[in-house]
C-alpha cells in the first residue's frame, strides 16, 4: 500500500521500540484502538491499528490524508503514521475521559449547560471540517471523545471523504440511528447536510439520554427517519428545542448550516461563558524550545527542520507533535485534577506516576521497557457492567419494555452499525430480514396448528376409548 511520496515503511520491531502497548480502548468493524505509552516523551497516546486489506486500501489512504490536514483543538490530533507490510498504525492524541456515549449512559442525560458547551465545541470542529470540504459521514456519540478537561474531540475519520465545491455523494454509509432521510434514496445528496442531520440526532441524545429514532426493528427505525417521527420532551429548553427542530428537517436544504448554528443564540450564549480554547498548528511551525529539547534527546536539528518542513509523519515529527501537544496539565499528568475514569477497562495504572518510570527522555533505540501491572479484573467483566447480557437482548419483542433505557440504547447501538462500502442501500438487507422474520412466524404458526390438531385428535381418541369402555 502506498501513500504517495509520503509513505513510510517501518519494521514492526522499530515501532515497538518507541511504544509500549497497554490495553484496548475500543474496537470497530475495521480497526482496533489501543492505549500506548510513548517511551521517548513519557506520554500516553492512542494507536489505531488497521489491517492492510486491498478492499479497504482507499479508506485507509483517505483517513490518513484527511487527518494529516486537520489541526483543530476539538479534533483528535494525528502524531505519527507507521506502516508495515500487514498493518497500518495511526498514533493519535489520547483523550483520557473516554467517549461521549459512555459519559451520557453513566449520567442518564447531560445538564443543559454542559450540553451547550460540548455541542458548541463539536459545531466548531464540524464547521472547520466543512470549511475544508471534508464530510465526516459518521457523527455520533461514540465518535466524540473527552479529554481530561472535559473538552470534546471529534474523532474517527474512517468514513470521511473530501469533496470539491458542489460535489454530491451517493450510497449509504454511517450508523443507522444517525442517518439522514436522503441516505435511503437512490439520488445523490449533499454530504454537508447529512452531517447536520447527525448533529441534530446527537444534540437530542445529549439532552434527553435517548435517541430520537430508535426501535427494535431496523425497518421501523428507517420509517421513523423518513417521516421525522420524533418528539422533543417538554423539559428541554426553548433554545435547544429550536436547534433540534431546525436540524432534523426532512428537506436537507432547509436545515441550518454550521455557520447558521454558530449564530444561533444557544451557541452564542455558550461561547460568551466559555474560556477560549487553545490553538493548534500543522507541522511546519518551528518552536525553538521544542527543537532544543529534542536535540537533548538525541535528535539532530537538521532532521527536525527537514521533517517539519516536508510534513513527514515519522518518528521525528511524532516526537515533536507530542511535545507540542504536551503541557504540565496534559492528559498524562492530570492526577491533581481528575483520576483515570473507570470506564477504561483493564487498566490498573496510575498515569500520574509515569514520570517516575525508569525511562530517560531520549531516542528509544534499545530501551528497557517499563513494567505495567494489569489488574485481576478483565475487560469482559467491565463490559458486562456497562452492557446487558446477550440473553437479555433476545426473546419476545413485547418484553423489550422490561429493559432499562440504558440497556435498550446499548441494544440499538449494537444493532445499528450499517456500512456499505459499495454504496448500495441497506433496504435489500432489511427486506431479507423481514422475509426471514415472516418465514419464522409462518413456521411457528404451522407448528402451533399442528400441535392443536394433534392435541384435539388425542382428546377425541381418549373420549372414544372411555365411551367404549363404559358400554362394555
Amino acid at each position: 500500500m502506498e501513500q504517495g511520496g509520503e509513505a513510510h515503511y517501518f519494521a514492526e520491531e522499530t515501532f515497538t521500540t518507541d511504544y509500549k502497548m497497554m490495553m484496548t480502548l475500543g474496537q470497530g468493524q475495521f480497526s482496533e484502538v489501543k492505549l500506548a505509552f510513548h517511551i521517548p516523551t513519557v506520554s500516553c497516546v492512542a494507536v489505531k491499528i488497521l489491517r492492510n486489506q486491498k478492499k479497504y486500501a482507499s479508506l485507509i489512504n483517505s483517513e490518513i490524508n484527511i487527518m494529516k490536514s486537520l489541526a483543530h483543538p476539538n479534533i483528535i490530533k494525528l502524531f505519527h503514521v507507521v506502516q508495515t507490510r500487514e498493518t497500518t498504525y495511526l498514533v493519535m492524541e489520547h483523550a483520557s475521559e473516554g467517549d461521549l456515549l459512555h459519559h451520557i449512559l453513566e449520567l442518564g442525560s447531560l445538564e443543559e449547560s454542559e450540553v451547550q458547551r460540548l455541542f458548541t465545541q463539536i459545531v466548531h470542529a464540524l464547521k472547520y471540517c466543512h470549511d475544508k470540504f471534508i464530510i465526516h459521514r459518521d457523527i455520533k456519540a461514540n465518535n466524540i471523545l473527552l479529554d481530561h478537561r472535559g473538552n470534546a474531540k471529534l474523532c474517527d475519520f474512517g468514513l470521511s471523504t473530501k469533496v470539491i465545491p458542489g460535489q454530491r455523494l451517493s450510497g449509504f454509509c454511517g450508523t443507522l440511528n444517525y442517518c439522514a432521510p436522503e441516505l435511503f434514496g437512490k439520488e445523490t445528496y449533499d454530504g454537508h447536510t447529512t452531517d447536520i442531520w447527525s448533529l441534530g440526532v446527537l444534540l437530542f441524545f445529549m439532552v434527553t439520554g435517548c435517541l430520537p429514532f430508535n426501535d427494535y426493528s431496523s425497518v421501523r427505525v428507517i420509517q421513523q427517519i423518513l417521516t421525522a417521527d420524533f418528539r422533543v420532551p417538554l423539559h428541554v429548553s426553548i433554545d435547544i428545542r429550536d436547534v433540534i427542530l431546525k436540524l432534523l428537517i426532512i428537506n436537507p436544504y432547509r436545515r441550518l448550516t454550521t455557520g447558521q448554528i454558530m449564530r444561533h443564540p444557544m451557541v452564542r450564549n455558550s461561547e460568551a461563558h466559555s474560556p477560549p480554547t487553545s490553538t493548534q498548528s500543522l507541522p511546519g511551525t518551528l518552536s525553538p524550545s521544542i527543537v532544543k529539547a529534542m536535540t537533548v534527546m538525541g535528535y539532530k536539528s537538521k532532521e527536525i527542520v527537514e521533517s517539519l518542513r516536508d510534513q513527514k509523519y515519522n518518528q521525528v515529527v511524532d516526537t515533536y507533535l507530542i511535545l507540542q501537544h504536551q503541557s504540565p496539565k496534559g492528559d498524562c499528568y492530570h492526577h491533581q485534577e481528575k483520576p483515570v475514569r473507570a470506564m477504561q477497562p483493564g487498566l490498573d495504572l496510575n498515569l500520574a506516576d509515569l514520570h517516575t518510570f525508569p525511562v530517560s527522555l531520549g531516542r528509544a533505540t534499545e530501551p528497557a521497557p517499563p513494567t505495567f501491572t494489569l489488574p485481576s479484573k478483565t475487560k469482559e467483566k467491565d463490559e458486562k457492567k456497562a452492557r446487558p447480557h446477550q440473553s437479555d437482548t433476545t426473546g419476545d419483542t413485547d418484553n423489550m419494555s422490561s429493559c432499562s433505557p440504558q440497556e435498550e440504547l446499548w441494544i440499538s447501538q449494537e444493532a445499528s452499525q450499517y456500512f456499505t462500502s459499495t454504496g448500495s442501500s441497506p433496504w435489500d438487507t432489511l427486506q431479507e430480514e423481514t422475509m426471514t422474520q415472516d418465514e419464522a412466524i409462518t413456521h411457528e404458526a404451522t407448528l402451533t396448528q399442528d400441535e392443536v390438531i394433534t392435541h384435539e385428535a388425542t382428546k377425541t381418541q381418549e373420549k372414544t376409548m372411555t365411551h367404549e369402555g363404559t358400554m362394555t
